[in-house]
């Protein structure tokens, strides 16, 4: 039931623009990787002029001791500047991270509550059962395509052409072929996409009420309009975490403290200690310490984005499709019921309502597994 087929291309947004450390991340093999990379030339040389220092090479042994005194009381104002910084850059970021998964998870809560409200208000409709069942199966068509449209968009330009690979979206062979010409179309690609199948879900909801398909009250169904304005919204505001980079000056800023950084610490770390391996260790650590929450901040100042520690969007498509194809099992379309106990009187004389063991889930676990198999195709 679920086709590898990816969403609608859409136009190129911009996204968050490439920065030395991004590439020089990527080329590194990862954070931790790139870290270490620039925090071992400066140990290194930090090593060296320690030796230079011991040795006295040329002489230089008492310039070195006398510069590095009164280096180290400057590096101490600097180093607390650029602790203030990376902790204030690497907050930031996580408060982008943090807002950016609260954006995801109520964008797809509004759309699976927006899908259970409109399949629950066909029950009891006197259309006939095929026109039910082909109403249901548009509105989840619908609505997994256009969660998957706006999650590429907060994947940004970037990232598209190979998130489309990865993204779900339920049969998209069942739409007609003027639809499919429309999403084809120039507007499709100006980025409207999200917007377009939006207004197309409530158009269908509207039709669905002049048909007698959807048989509640028109205060109830605007609760689904609702929902689905909520997660429109929702996706807006997730935008700006693509759209929006973190401020150029500051982080122009950072990144040349850091730089300058590696440069003052060998000097710096003359006077830290008499042993080469203390001086090394010292150097290394400070300097890794530094990059590596500068580099945890840019890989989550853009939540949406590939990096490990990004928000799993192929995921989450997942999740609705598995959600939608359960609203539309047979699972769903059961009602339960209540059998009254032999020893009740009737409906008027119910027995007490008692406490019971939840044994009765663990037993049918392997069930359970295979009906969300089948469920997942």
């Amino acid at each position: 039931p679920v086709h590898p087929r990816s969403a609608t291309r859409f136009r190129k947004q911009r996204g968050m623009p490439k920065t030395f450390t991004n590439t020089l991340r990527a080329s590194s093999g990862g954070i931790f990787a790139f870290a270490c990379k620039a925090a071992v030339i400066p140990a290194v040389a930090s090593v060296f002029l320690k030796q230079a220092q011991l040795s006295d090479w040329g002489g230089c042994g008492e310039v070195l001791s006398e510069f590095s005194s009164v280096h180290t009381q400057v590096w101490g104002g600097f180093n607390g500047l650029l602790s203030f910084m990376v902790v204030f850059r690497t907050s930031f970021a996580y408060g982008r991270w943090d807002k950016g998964s609260d954006r995801l998870m109520e964008l797809e809560g509004c759309h699976v509550d927006a899908a259970s409200s409109l399949m629950a208000f066909t029950q009891g409709s006197s259309a006939p059962p095929e026109e039910v069942e082909a109403y249901l199966r548009k509105i989840a068509i619908l609505i997994s395509l256009m969660q998957a449209e706006a999650l590429l968009t907060l994947r940004g330009d970037d990232l598209q052409k190979r998130t489309q690979k990865l993204l779900h979206v339920l049969s998209l062979d069942e739409l007609d072929a003027k639809t499919c010409q429309i999403l084809a179309r120039s507007c499709w690609k100006q980025g409207k996409g999200s917007f377009l199948i939006s207004h197309w879900i409530q158009r269908q909801v509207m039709d669905g009420m002049s048909k007698k398909i959807i048989v509640a009250q028109p205060p109830m169904v605007g609760r689904v309009i609702a929902e689905l304005s909520r997660g429109f919204i929702a996706f807006e505001r997730a935008k700006q975490f693509t759209l929006v980079p973190f401020p150029v000056p500051l982080e122009k800023t950072v990144l040349t403290l850091l730089i300058i950084n590696g440069f003052l610490v060998p000097i710096a770390s003359l006077a830290w200690s008499g042993r080469i391996l203390v001086i090394f260790c010292y150097s290394f650590l400070l300097l890794f310490i530094n990059w590596s929450l500068y580099q945890i901040a840019v890989a989550m100042e853009e939540p949406f984005g590939d990096d490990s520690c990004d928000l799993d969007i192929v995921a989450t498509q997942d999740r609705l499709n598995m959600r939608l194809l359960l609203l539309l099992s047979a699972e769903a379309q059961h009602l339960p019921t209540t059998v009254l106990h032999p020893a009740s009187k009737g409906p008027s004389d119910p027995p007490e309502l008692v406490l019971v063991e939840a044994s009765w889930m663990a037993e049918d676990d392997n069930d359970s597994d295979d009906s969300t198999t089948n469920l997942t195709g």
